[in-house]
């Protein structure tokens, strides 16, 4: 079975895709459906990213998890010699159907608002900019942890004590999921906040590389 077949045939996650990207941009806790102004819009936006993050080790660990790294360990080395390029090549196929799938249901989304309300809103393409790169980040450091810990559960309690942390921080520039706080840097300092979460999506995968090596480095028992 091919590497993108690994991903595409989890019916789990295709449908945990389905759900998040094609459903769960419909609601938010103030409105349901069509949205008519762009602050409604650009909260919606900021819900939607909400549900993605905290389902960003679920998207991962439905395919690269505890089960998937002991399978690794002890017959597919038999049959690759680079440990490394298992991992990598399936974790940047689920990064990209993560992005494709967010993408697809933004067009979707904002198509059939375009169609019923007749409105398009710049801000919602400057959001969905920080959104990728915060799935990206969010992406790389669940796999870190695990190829760290090795251990499922200790993933997700570790991630989730890291967003709980940033959440208490709520620094706009690097808090993620994002929050309301992050709305004023939104229509004032937009390059500022690019560019912060462009240096927090590098700062993640250069954790994501070390923790990929180190985890090379013990496959073999160094």
């Amino acid at each position: 079975m091919s590497y993108l077949n690994i991903v595409l045939k989890n019916r789990k996650l295709m449908i945990l895709y389905f759900i998040t990207c094609f459903m769960l941009c419909f609601i938010d806790t103030k409105t349901f459906g069509m949205i008519y102004i762009q602050e409604d819009m650009v909260f919606r936006l900021l819900t939607h990213q909400v549900f993605l993050i905290f389902l960003v080790p679920i998207f991962v660990l439905s395919v690269i998890n505890e089960k998937f790294i002991c399978i690794q360990k002890d017959y597919m080395v038999i049959y690759s010699i680079n440990e490394k390029k298992n991992i990598g090549k399936i974790f940047y196929i689920i990064l990209g159907t993560e992005l494709i799938f967010y993408i697809l249901g933004q067009i979707f989304f904002q198509g059939i608002n375009y169609f019923i309300t007749g409105e398009v809103y710049l801000m919602s393409f400057k959001f969905n900019v920080l959104t990728i790169l915060e799935i990206l980040s969010a992406s790389y450091i669940v796999l870190s942890i695990l190829l760290l810990l090795k251990k499922d559960l200790f993933t997700y309690i570790n991630y989730y004590i890291l967003l709980v942390v940033l959440l208490v921080v709520n620094n706009g520039y690097i808090t993620f999921p994002m929050t309301i706080k992050v709305l004023s840097l939104l229509h004032h300092d937009y390059i500022k906040l690019l560019l912060s979460r462009t240096v927090l999506l590098l700062l993640t995968f250069f954790i994501f590389k070390m923790s990929l090596k180190r985890y090379s480095s013990k496959f073999y028992g160094e």
